[in-house]
């Protein structure tokens, strides 16, 4: 994929200057694509979909992972939920301010973990007692989660948790 997807970003010099398609490994058509939304590109139908049915009162707790928070519609998620609803925010940086998300010992509805998302999810699934779900779609992960995922399964340990 890396040969076929150029750097948004400029960071890595020896991506291509434009994306071309990615060719399907077992039919060969042009297909495949990052599932990814850009800026500009429109949401699936879906996103708006599962907004009407879900928000705001079916929403137990809405965790927000890896984003800036900066780009519509998405942004508007933390307030389509009810006041009562906590927001679990999972990103390298605070994010939110602006969209009225308050991090700090007196929150009693914001959560904030500065740690990567895959650390942050795998100590979720440890606690829930769902790593055998992880490991059985592992596969189908990036290898670094699965390589997270196989030190997790020797050593009981969650890289920055204390597991209990």
């Amino acid at each position: 994929m890396r040969k076929n997807i150029k750097d948004i970003y400029k960071i890595d010099p020896t991506a291509p200057e434009e994306s071309t398609p990615i060719l399907c490994e077992h039919c060969g058509k042009p297909g495949v694509k990052p599932a990814t939304v850009l800026y500009g590109s429109q949401l699936p139908t879906r996103f708006f979909d599962c907004l009407s049915q879900d928000f705001p009162g079916n929403v137990d707790l809405l965790i927000v992972a890896g984003t800036s928070l900066t780009v519509s519609p998405a942004n508007q998620l933390p307030l389509e939920v009810t006041k009562k609803t906590p927001r679990f925010i999972v990103n390298r940086e605070p994010v939110g301010k602006e969209l009225g998300i308050y991090y700090g010992a007196n929150s009693r509805r914001d959560i904030y973990s500065n740690l990567d998302c895959d650390v942050v999810f795998l100590y979720l699934a440890h606690k829930l007692g769902w790593m055998e779900d992880l490991k059985e779609n592992i596969l189908n992960m990036a290898t670094d989660s699965q390589k997270l995922i196989r030190d997790y399964e020797e050593t009981k340990q969650v890289p920055g948790f204390i597991n209990k």
